[in-house]
């Protein structure tokens, strides 16, 4: 999910005006930022490439379902949200 972080507050007379930096993932902040190694930067980039992004919310409604299931409370969104997977 991107993030957009606010950057300046301008003060003409009583209006106020707020600037924000574009959105981006904390991962492409990573990626843009002159303190982070080339290192970190290639080991960031490979595991970005390894990961899909429906399978990870796939798997996290099914651990949910799992701890609902065996806690005994109801699952609040089962009926109302689902997921598709491919």
């Amino acid at each position: 999910m991107r993030e957009v972080f606010f950057c300046t507050l301008t003060r003409i007379g009583h209006e106020v005006r707020k600037k924000y930096d574009t959105p981006a993932t904390p991962c492409d902040r990573l990626l843009a930022c002159a303190k982070v190694s080339e290192e970190t930067k290639a080991q960031l980039r490979a595991t970005r490439r390894g990961l899909d992004p429906m399978a990870l919310a796939a798997d996290i409604e099914a651990r949910l379902g799992r701890i609902f299931t065996l806690s005994g409370v109801i699952y609040p969104w089962r009926n109302t949200r689902r997921l598709v997977t491919h």
